[in-house]
């Protein structure tokens, strides 16, 4: 699409608008607001002429006490906040100077203006969410919700800045008052989806419960609603592609619906048959989601080439009978197959995975480990872990000492290969499955990384110092550096917290 050319339609509606006003004529109608932002959102279109279209969408629909808004239809109002999340979502995309030199000039919109366009223009859908439920067609009310997750209106970290990031949290200054409107909108929501499920298609199902999983929305509706959905995936199966799956097992785990039979019908649509076609997000969201809600592997042992024998392993006929081993078994060959295509927040969840249901891969951990940061061989540095959150560094360096201490609950003939105990041999099992200069090699990495990389260790929580204290401790791997750092990092909290 021509993004000058849309500029220009833009601006000239803008310019329509305010001439038909002053001469006191018929206005653009709610149709023509809502299919210009659609138009810019569908062409991936962002910059300047954007941003003042939608505060100028945003403006429209509270004139008059918000008459204007009440003329929208709702597939106008449900276009309209997907469109607006969509480009707020994109707005990574530009080039930040190019932000930056725009909104130096006058008359320009700015991305703060814009970022409180979006939230009164989903303010407005919410309200009318409440009043009009039953008017919303399904794909109308999942794009709505879907919109509002997607800029994370209403949700606690809309108090802090937006980062414009994969997670985007749109700041609010009225956030008491916006999560109290997103809290009813939800629930209304819930209750009238919950009883017309079966007209929601697949993909329609899967926005909505992600939406509330994203928004962090509990409550007695949302949990039969959940419910719902996971009846329907049992009924529907064949129709859920891998992505709804993937999805729809992540929205369960975080809204903490366990149903044993939903997630094994769920992981059994996620087979090795058609592996090559999952995207990395869907084998991830599978993994992490298969762990969270404790659904334990028939086969833990299948993939444990380090202490048993094949001989001593499941067949790849056993694997196929249980969904869950195979799942983890896809994701496991997709990551490996190739690893390029898998951000690091998923393979740190497929890799928590594995640590998690205590499956042992060592053929998965070695050839991540040395895709990361190479190996002493060769000259390769590897891709790096600079693009890990501080949380991902804790539980990648969790995963790795977790597999190496799971081998004492390996039994067989082959376990005589690690003629330790205790943490000793831990050590050793990490070394048979990777190499011991490749464990001294990915763990230095890893406390290098924290010490040094962006944010120092002040980025790091509680939780994140203390999964990778206890990965050094329990492989036996003393970092002075990182211990010495974790020690001022948290003496400097506790001494900002009036405890020292």
């Amino acid at each position: 699409a021509d993004s000058i050319l849309f500029n220009k339609l833009a601006q000239r509606l803008i310019e329509v608008t305010d001439e038909t006003k002053a001469r006191g004529w018929d206005r653009p109608k709610p149709q023509e607001c809502s299919n210009s932002v659609w138009s810019f959102a569908t062409s991936g279109i962002v910059g300047s002429g954007q941003r003042a279209l939608v505060c100028h969408v945003a403006n429209r629909l509270e004139e008059d006490g918000g008459s204007f808004a009440a003329q929208f239809k709702t597939q106008e109002l449900s276009n309209t906040a997907w469109a607006s999340a969509v480009l707020l979502s994109k707005r990574g995309n530009e080039d930040e100077e190019t932000i930056r030199r725009e909104e130096v000039g006058d008359g320009t919109t700015s991305t703060a203006e814009e970022d409180d366009a979006v939230a009164r223009i989903l303010r407005c859908v919410a309200s009318s969410l409440i009043g009009r439920t039953s008017e919303f067609k399904p794909q109308e009310l999942s794009n709505s919700i879907w919109a509002m997750a997607t800029v994370g209106f209403g949700t606690v970290d809309s108090q802090a800045a937006n980062p414009h990031n994969g997670y985007i949290y749109i700041k609010s200054d009225s956030y008491e008052e916006d999560r109290d409107l997103v809290s009813r909108t939800l629930d209304a929501v819930a209750r009238s989806a919950g009883s017309r499920l079966n007209r929601f298609r697949p993909q329609e199902l899967n926005n909505l419960a992600w939406g509330f999983a994203r928004l962090g929305h509990r409550g007695e509706a949302a949990q039969e609603l959940v419910h719902g959905i996971g009846q329907e995936l049992l009924k529907r199966k064949q129709y859920f592609k891998p992505q709804d799956i993937g999805t729809c097992l992540w929205s369960f785990a975080q809204m903490e619906y366990f149903d044993t039979e939903v997630f094994t019908v769920a992981a059994s649509r996620l087979n090795r048959r058609y592996g090559r076609s999952f995207k990395p997000q869907e084998c991830s969201n599978a993994c992490w989601a298969l762990a969270t809600a404790g659904m334990v592997p028939k086969y833990t042992s299948a993939f444990d080439t380090t202490l048993l024998p094949a001989a001593e392993r499941p067949s790849l006929d056993d694997i196929r009978d249980d969904p869950v081993t195979e799942c983890f078994a896809t994701a496991a060959a997709e990551i490996m197959r190739r690893p390029d295509e898998f951000k690091e927040q998923e393979i740190k969840d497929i890799l928590w995975g594995f640590s998690r249901v205590e499956i042992r891969h060592p053929k998965l951990f070695k050839m991540v480990a040395e895709y990361l940061v190479g190996t002493d061989d060769t000259s390769e540095q590897g891709r790096g872990l600079g693009g890990f959150s501080p949380q991902g560094l804790g539980n990648l360096a969790w995963s790795f000492a977790k597999q190496a201490q799971l081998s004492s609950s390996v039994t067989g003939g082959a376990r005589l290969h690690v003629g330790t105990s205790g943490r000793q041999a831990v050590y050793e099992t990490s070394c048979l499955d990777f190499g011991e200069k490749q464990v001294n090699r990915l763990f230095a990495r890893i406390a290098e990384e924290a010490i040094n990389g962006k944010g120092g260790m002040e980025r790091f929580s509680p939780q994140d110092l203390t999964n990778t204290c206890w990965s050094l401790a329990v492989l036996g791997l003393l970092h002075r550096g990182y211990f010495d750092a974790v020690k001022e990092s948290v003496t400097r909290r506790y001494v900002m917290q009036g405890h020292l």
